[in-house]
């Protein structure tokens, strides 16, 4: 390893943390290191740049022994979409390395604010724990209705509905829900009215009876909907729910938590979602949910696992855009050398994920147009894709699958950042340290010859001989027996042409 040791005067911003996402409206901090290498007192100017557009600015003083700085502050997102910023430190007079003064970034602004209706007939301590956990996310907002104000409720001020124990009264929410196409939830209990259930709605049934079960929860490791953890619902107390058998006529139903009766494992849903066109509903068969809020709370000593989950499934729900068959995620962003993760997944018609599909990604530059083919592998109910040593710059990308056609496109940036550039010297300090760590000695270019004689004299470097013999026949005898057939073959016609055969 060769390096320039000499110390060299300079600022450099060491690093910087900002979150890839932020919400609409709201403000995303920005955390930025910056150092001085160098003996005297000097002043330079931070500033944070969006184009021309200069968004913050801050004079700081170094010298010899104060040569660090942490910058904090904060921006508004106002907009939504992906946005490019720059750091910059303005650069010393003798400054030689300028590359490590300046350093992009980039956020993407997304909207998440969401408002939830909670529907009910009945008083129930679920519908508070449903309000608390859903608002525990600033950006949700949950309202508790009784159906008897129904006529009061715009349902296209919310994304999303919950139907809680619903009975003959609700007849015109479901319709209203089916001609609008509002994503909903229904959660079921011992006060639900089954025979106008079974009749709302057509995604499943249940034979009741008027006596009441206790069903325990199961965890859904293959659920592909989307990600959410094993909160131990296993250990969570049991729901209640009418007795009776359970039908599903939608073949999009896909299982969250199967139930357990009587201690026998069942392959029957407790929580699932579906969709019906372009309408996203979920199910949840029982009553008392805010247990396993509590329960939760008790295992680990915050509702943030819990509200979490609820968060994640509300998101889903409350999501407007049709499901697509092919989905992906990708960042908006990537570092120059950092390794660039796309996953995606593929399901069939009936929307249940097909491990079985051929997906191809395909990467364009923008600027070269050189294009980058890679075959995407299905690991743990998604496909993956990994990619390194793209340079910076802006490139589009396409997912297809090759049976059905089926594509998806996207873009994203690679913002530079090299390593090695950040520094104007080597760093003699840590030279030093590993080369004492490993027991080796230090040298500099103007005294090679103690390397020279260094590396002789160490007994773990000695030279290495190799031989390799060969054995190669005189004569082929591929060309020996081409020659002799050809010699009696000449001969044979030769006596058959004077008579002498």
């Amino acid at each position: 390893m060769i390096g320039d040791t000499t110390a060299q005067t300079d600022l450099s911003i060491s690093n910087l943390n900002v979150n890839k996402y932020a919400f609409l409206n709201n403000k995303f901090p920005i955390e930025t290191i910056v150092n001085y290498s160098g003996n005297t007192q000097v002043q330079s100017k931070f500033e944070i740049k969006s184009g021309n557009s200069v968004l913050f600015t801050k004079t700081i003083d170094f010298n010899s022994e104060d040569n660090s700085e942490i910058i904090t502050t904060t921006l508004t997102a106002n907009r939504l979409g992906t946005y490019l910023y720059e750091a910059f430190i303005t650069p010393l007079t003798s400054e030689k390395n300028t590359i490590n003064n300046n350093r992009k970034f980039g956020i993407e602004v997304i909207d998440e604010r969401t408002s939830v209706l909670i529907l009910s007939s009945v008083s129930h301590p679920d519908l508070g724990m449903l309000k608390k956990s859903i608002e525990s996310n600033e950006q949700r907002l949950a309202k508790i209705k009784y159906i008897q104000d129904y006529n009061k409720i715009e349902l296209d001020d919310f994304q999303l509905v919950i139907i809680y124990q619903p009975n003959n009264q609700f007849k015109l929410v479901f319709e209203d829900i089916r001609t609008k196409k509002l994503n909903s939830f229904i959660i079921t209990g011992t006060q639900t009215d089954w025979n106008f259930l079974n009749s709302a709605q057509q995604n499943f049934s249940k034979a009741h009876t008027v006596q009441s079960q206790e069903i325990f929860p199961i965890y859904n490791e293959n659920y592909s909907q989307f990600q959410f953890e094993n909160l131990g619902f296993s250990q969570f107390p049991p729901l209640d729910d009418a007795f009776g058998s359970l039908k599903f006529k939608n073949e999009s139903l896909s299982p969250m938590l199967f139930q357990q009766l009587e201690g026998i494992p069942t392959k029957f849903p407790l929580l699932a979602t579906f969709q019906n066109n372009s309408s996203k509903q979920a199910v949840l068969f029982g009553e008392n949910i805010w247990k396993w809020r509590a329960e939760s709370y008790m295992n680990s000593g915050s509702f943030d696992q819990f509200d979490t989950f609820t968060g994640k499934l509300v998101q889903y729900l409350s999501a407007t855009q049709n499901r697509d068959r092919l989905t992906f995620e990708t960042e908006a962003f990537y570092l120059e050398n950092e390794e660039i993760n796309i996953s995606a997944q593929y399901f069939d018609q009936n929307y249940r994920f097909n491990p079985d599909g051929q997906l191809v990604l395909q990467i364009r530059n923008l600027s070269s147009n050189e294009v980058l083919e890679i075959q995407m592998l299905p690991y743990n109910n998604q496909f993956k894709a990994q990619i390194e040593s793209l340079k910076p710059g802006d490139y589009s990308f396409e997912i297809k699958e090759q049976s059905s056609g089926i594509s998806g496109s996207g873009t994203f940036s690679i913002l530079g950042f090299n390593v090695e550039q950040q520094f104007s010297g080597a760093n003699l300090a840590k030279l030093q340290s590993l080369a004492k760590n490993n027991q080796e000695g230090l040298y500099f270019l103007n005294n090679p010859e103690a390397m020279i004689t260094g590396l002789i004299a160490d007994n773990r470097y000695v030279t290495v001989q190799k031989n390799r013999e060969k054995t190669l026949h005189l004569i082929s005898w591929k060309f020996l027996l081409a020659f002799l057939v050809l010699s009696l073959s000449t001969e044979w016609f030769a006596r058959k042409y004077f008579g002498l055969i």
